[in-house]
Parts: C-alpha cells; sequence; structure tokens
C-alpha cells in the first residue's frame, strides 16, 4: 500500500507488469485479487507446509506454485493463498529497487521501531528465540515439525515479538507509514466481481465489534499460532503469538479484548 500510495503499484493492473516471472494464466490476476484471496492462485498441498530447503531470494520461492493453474476465475470466489503473496514481495522488489528485506528493514521495521523484526532463518542465533510445539494425536506434547518457511516470506515467513507487532499497529494508526487516506483504504471492505461483499479487506479480515470496525489478521503454521487485532476507533492494539500449536489463538485473542473492554476505562491507557 505505500508504493500504491507513491503511484508505483496499480492494485488493479495485471500483476504480471510487476512480476515478469509470473507465466501468463489466460486471466487477469492484479494485486487487488491477491489481497483480497480472490486471485484463483493455490494454497498448500497436503503435508506441503513442510519444508527442508533454504531459499536466498523472492524469485526462487515462486517455483513452488507458479506452473500450477488456477483455481478458478480471479474475483470469482474466495479461496486463501499463502503462495499469491509472495507475488506482492517480487512486486515490491521490481518497483521500489530493494530486496524484499531490505524493504521491510528500510521502510516498515524502522519507521515503526521494531527491532526484533525480520524474515525467519532457522539457521540464524536469534535472541530468545523458542522452540515450537504440539500436542500429538495420543494427547502428549513434543516438538513441532521442521519447516523453512523462506518459501513464504510475505506469507508467514518472518520472526517477531508481540511488542513489536503492537509497535506495528501503532505505527499504522499514527501515520508513521501510510497517509489516514492510504490506510482507511486498505481496511475498506471488497467484493467478488458479482457484487458479493466479502469479510475481508486489502490484505486484512475486517468485521465489527460493538459496533466499531475491527482490522486482523491471524497466522497458523509449524511452531506458532499468531494473531493481530486492530480497533481503529479506539487506538487498540493487540497482539498474541504462542509457540503452542495446538492453541486456539483466535479464541484467545477475543478473550483478551473482551477482558480489556469489560474493564473501566483509565486515563492513562494509551
Amino acid at each position: 500500500m505505500q508504493l500504491v500510495e507513491a503511484g508505483k503499484i496499480d492494485l488493479d493492473a495485471d500483476i504480471r507488469t510487476y512480476v515478469p516471472e509470473f507465466p501468463d494464466k489466460g486471466e487477469k490476476i492484479t494485486a487487488r485479487h491477491i489481497l483480497t484471496h480472490t486471485s484463483g492462485i493455490r494454497h498448500y498441498k497436503p503435508d506441503e507446509s513442510e519444508n527442508y530447503t533454504r531459499l536466498t531470494s523472492v524469485v526462487d520461492s515462486l517455483k513452488r506454485f507458479t506452473a500450477d493453474p488456477l483455481l478458478h476465475r480471479p474475483g470469482e470466489k474466495f479461496t486463501y493463498s499463502t503462495y499469491a503473496f509472495s507475488l506482492l514481495a517480487r512486486a515490491v522488489e521490481t518497483t521500489s529497487g530493494l530486496m524484499f528485506k531490505e524493504y521491510l528493514d528500510q521502510k516498515i521495521f524502522k519507521p515503526a521501531g521494531m527491532k526484533a523484526s525480520g524474515l525467519e532463518d532457522l539457521r540464524a542465533i536469534v535472541k530468545h528465540r523458542t522452540r515450537g510445539y504440539r500436542r500429538r494425536t495420543d494427547g502428549s506434547v513434543g516438538n513441532s515439525d521442521f519447516s523453512d518457511v523462506s518459501y513464504k516470506w510475505a506469507g508467514g515467513g518472518m520472526v517477531s515479538t508481540s511488542p513489536d507487532l503492537c509497535r506495528f499497529g501503532i505505527a499504522l494508526l499514527t501515520g508513521r507509514l501510510m497517509s489516514p487516506a492510504t490506510l482507511a483504504r486498505m481496511w475498506t471492505g471488497q467484493k467478488l466481481s458479482d457484487g458479493t461483499a466479502l469479510p475481508q479487506s486489502l490484505g486484512w479480515a475486517v468485521e465489527s465489534y460493538n459496533g466499531k470496525p475491527v482490522a486482523m489478521h491471524g497466522g497458523a503454521q509449524p511452531m506458532s499460532r499468531t494473531f493481530l487485532m486492530i480497533v481503529p476507533s479506539d487506538n487498540f492494539v493487540m497482539a498474541i503469538l504462542t509457540n503452542y500449536e495446538s492453541h486456539d489463538y483466535e479464541e484467545m485473542a477475543n478473550a483478551v479484548r473482551d477482558a480489556w473492554y469489560e474493564q473501566p476505562l483509565l486515563p492513562e491507557r494509551k
């Protein structure tokens, strides 16, 4: 959305304008389709989330899915796709002149004050990094399966902390990452090509809580469960990260949200 604001990306242009490596599928796929999960690009195949190969570029990650056919015409249905976001990562590179990691560091993490965030590298030494756990079918708890997430940096391949994710939300609300107009555009609900409303904005799920608009997104993969929720009208930002795969992260997020709103609002809360 920063690049949309700068006039470098058109949400409704063919994504191949920015990602020449993506083959022609006989349909126009746009950044808007990808951000709303209506592109028709597939998600994971069964047991495909496990990966043991370290990739070093966004271009390499595209090879995992770009040869496959579309599931449906773009804009026709909502079908969640993590892979499609790799195309957006590549578009960031081709339009900004920066590698995806460099762009995040310079344009997102630094201005938001996020000092504990970056692209995941399981081979690097990361201070306070925790292991992941899951509950086995017999009820016991064991280590999460190994998964190198370098194949999906833009769709779940990052490392961070709850405070840093809150800093990200605060940076959005205070205009440090984009203008209020662009933020409002990003959080506006979208529609399918037939006019059916989606519970989805540009990259975010949207709903209401006590009559107030809410922007949020959750994530689930080996080793972690995550949830980020923002109530813009209240400057409310909440992030939950857990290293236990069997946690219901959305239930936890809703419980924290409800507990907060049930308490008397104090002047010092910011």
